[in-house]
């Protein structure tokens, strides 16, 4: 799958990438949600994978924003040291797919990939 990476802790995005380009994932980067937008605008992506705190446009703006430049059928998953970061995301009515609590867990995180990778292929009538 395509997907983009926004995040802007460098040790976390490196960690992440190598996960799942080992995967055999395309990842691209975004270190802001900023970037991010350009991003989406100039290119297609299988899936989001979007930090809230960052630096510039926030993942927060740029999620709710996303909605004018993006497909609402494009999956994210949303990670956050926040608690309770999912809850706040709901009542803002903000869209998003999937909350993995930060520190991330490796495993988790690949699990919620791959279920979202089985759903994208049938969709697509890949097996």
């Amino acid at each position: 799958m395509d997907i983009l990476l926004i995040e802007d802790d460098e040790i976390t995005l490196t960690a992440l990438t190598f996960k799942l380009t080992a995967n055999g994932h395309k990842v691209q980067i975004a270190g802001n949600g900023s970037k991010a937008v350009d991003m989406v605008m100039d290119n297609h992506f299988d899936l989001l994978i979007c930090d809230l705190m960052m630096p510039i446009i926030s993942g927060v703006t740029f999620l709710s924003i996303r909605e004018n430049f993006m497909s609402m059928d494009t999956p994210v998953i949303v990670m956050s040291s926040l608690g309770e970061a999912d809850e706040m995301l709901k009542k803002l009515n903000i869209n998003f797919g999937f909350f993995i609590k930060k520190p991330i867990q490796f495993e988790n995180l690949l699990n919620v990939v791959h279920q979202i990778e089985l759903k994208h292929n049938a969709v697509n009538g890949k097996y």
